[in-house]
């Protein structure tokens, strides 16, 4: 199939690649151009009107950079084309394609929608043509030769036609065919010798040790990668001189700070075994293609992969950077051990929201920036934004409501991360909050999973400091002095002793009898003590308590029942007198 116009067709006839002007189609041509001169002529008028901004799509030509055996030889006077006035359809710029040869892009062409593609399959099929003659042939000249048939240059290499740079194709430039056809001949004859020479023996063989090179290079840079991955997945921090929360945030970092870095070198690796691949590939000429290829189906999943990548790696920065600010917050050094750690945590609790917020921004960047990239229109989008917002709204109410009490809960630092709340439902240690939820260890090693809404008065039995509120039963009938003494004086023992006397912040208070029960006198101790501290002093000193009853003779009380059982016998003749 002839890739000219039908205008065109006429004047040349391929055989084997030659092409040879047809004179009496030409005289034919000729008469029933100048016949319909005065209509083509107002047609043309119209047409510059409207493919004006057409001529002024300009780029820069390619630069000489090889003399080659270009003549230019007008044998024909300018005419116009039959197929001139479907210039008419075209209200934008006109679709172009790449001419593609051994792997490289040569130059472009255009030309109407529906005819592009046949035109580009026959110039590929020509210079393919071109190119296995001249390849087989023991030349390395080239004769290339610019003629003009019917006022459009026509591009003949070695006697065998190419193609015929028409008006469209010189517009793309901003220049007139003429020029553009003499540097085609010139892009062409640079594109054609090297190709030759691509195919010498020695060429290849040089190439081939390149090649070899590269691929043991490939090979030696992943294996190293490979050690230096698993290097850093067995790196550990040292322990020494650090505090359990220091221990912990420090692991954090490093933990986030190891994940960057094994992801990066991994898909280093992949990289740098597709760019071996591709560099080789693109060492000879007969696998240039897959270079092409590859390059050409890996476009769209590179840029999603990189979309991806690029988030990740932002979402692990960021968390990286705030466990680093978390780091480097210096507590008042003036509080105690407990209170510094319970700062520390409150820090943690509040930062790791501030992750959890970090993630989903990041998350809404990255597709907005892969929207972006990928020319999708915003103003849809834009547009309705607002009904999404209202819909959203209405199906997350209680989405809503957990993220805006998890933010009061850490705001007013109700409770954080390591304390024992009791909710009035559920009880235990608290072992994850976020801006949703609130994650508790009860006793029983069960963990329940609470939705901040419905967290509404809260028990915190750690913040601060704790107590011992102990009630000591003692019968009516001992000495409550006494008991009182032994009390006192096992408490006070217990707060100086060197093992205990750091867990109770304060002297021992015995409040006296607090009530008279069933099971005697009650005696109130209270102990004041470190944070969630109270249950293992508590049970040390009942310990120690009855261990001095024991000494002392004071038995604890248990509950008693009294039953009186009168003389029934009595009230019974009473009654028969009466």
């Amino acid at each position: 199939m002839s890739i000219l116009p039908p205008a065109c067709e006429s004047k040349h006839i391929v055989n084997n690649g030659k092409i040879h002007n047809g004179k009496q189609n030409y005289k034919y041509r000729d008469c029933f151009s100048r016949l319909k001169f005065w209509q083509i002529a107002i047609v043309t008028w119209g047409l510059i009107s409207i493919t004006s901004p057409l001529i002024a799509q300009t780029a820069t030509p390619p630069t000489d950079t090889q003399s080659s055996s270009t003549s230019i030889t007008f044998k024909d006077p300018p005419s116009f084309f039959s197929y001139l006035s479907r210039l008419a359809n075209f209200a934008e710029k006109p679709p172009t394609e790449w001419i593609w040869f051994d792997g490289r892009r040569l130059f472009q062409v255009t030309a109407l929608k529906d005819y592009l593609p046949k035109r580009v399959e026959q110039i590929k099929t020509n210079l393919e043509q071109i190119s296995n003659a001249y390849f087989q042939s023991d030349r390395h000249d080239l004769q290339v030769n610019v003629v003009a048939v019917n006022g459009s240059p026509t591009i003949e290499v070695n006697d065998q036609y190419l193609l015929t740079v028409t008006k469209l194709d010189a517009a793309l430039l901003g220049i007139d065919p003429a020029t553009w056809a003499k540097q085609l001949s010139k892009i062409v004859t640079e594109a054609l010798i090297r190709a030759k020479q691509e195919r010498q023996p020695q060429f290849l063989q040089r190439q081939g040790v390149i090649s070899l090179a590269i691929m043991l290079t490939v090979t030696i840079i992943n294996w190293l990668l490979t050690k230096l991955r698993w290097r850093i997945h067995s790196s550990q921090i040292s322990d020494s001189d650090l505090s359990t929360t220091d221990i912990a945030t420090k692991k954090q970092y490093q933990k986030n700070f190891q994940a960057i870095e094994e992801r990066l070198l991994f898909y280093f690796q992949i990289t740098l075994w597709l760019g071996g691949i591709i560099g080789c590939s693109n060492l000879f000429p007969y696998t240039r293609p897959l270079q092409v290829w590859l390059l050409s189906g890996l476009n769209i999943p590179l840029k999603v992969g990189l979309i991806i990548l690029g988030t990740y790696l932002t979402i692990r920065l960021s968390h990286n950077l705030i466990d680093r600010f978390v780091s480097s917050i210096k507590v008042n050094p003036l509080l105690s051990p407990v209170a510094s750690e319970r700062s520390h945590l409150r820090i943690a609790t509040i930062f790791s929201a501030i992750q959890g917020v970090a993630i989903v921004a990041w998350i809404i960047i990255g597709l907005f920036v892969g929207l972006l990239i990928f020319g999708v229109d915003f103003t849809p989008l834009i547009a309705g934004a607002g009904l999404l917002g209202v819909a959203l709204s209405l199906a997350s109410q209680n989405l809503l409501k957990d993220t805006i009490n998890g933010f009061l809960i850490v705001l007013e630092d109700q409770y954080g991360i390591g304390d024992v709340i009791d909710t009035g439902t559920w009880s235990g240690v608290v072992e994850g909050l976020n801006l949703r939820i609130t994650q508790l260890r009860n006793s029983e090693g069960k963990l329940i999973t609470i939705p901040n809404s419905q967290i509404g008065a809260v028990a915190n039995l750690t913040k601060s400091w704790s107590r011992v509120d102990l009630n000591v039963p003692i019968d009516y009938e001992t000495d409550t002095l006494t008991a009182i003494k032994i009390i006192e004086t096992t408490a006070v023992e217990m707060s100086r002793d060197p093992q205990w006397r750091w867990q109770i912040i304060e002297a021992p208070k015995v409040m006296g009898v607090d009530d008279f029960s069933d099971r005697g006198l009650i005696i109130k101790i209270w102990i004041k003590t470190q944070p969630a501290k109270q249950w293992m002093v508590g049970r040390e000193f009942r310990l120690r308590l009855k261990l001095a009853f024991d000494r002392a003779g004071i038995s604890i009380s248990v509950p008693l029942q009294y039953f009186v059982v009168r003389d029934r016998s009595k009230y019974f003749l009473d009654n028969q007198k009466t």
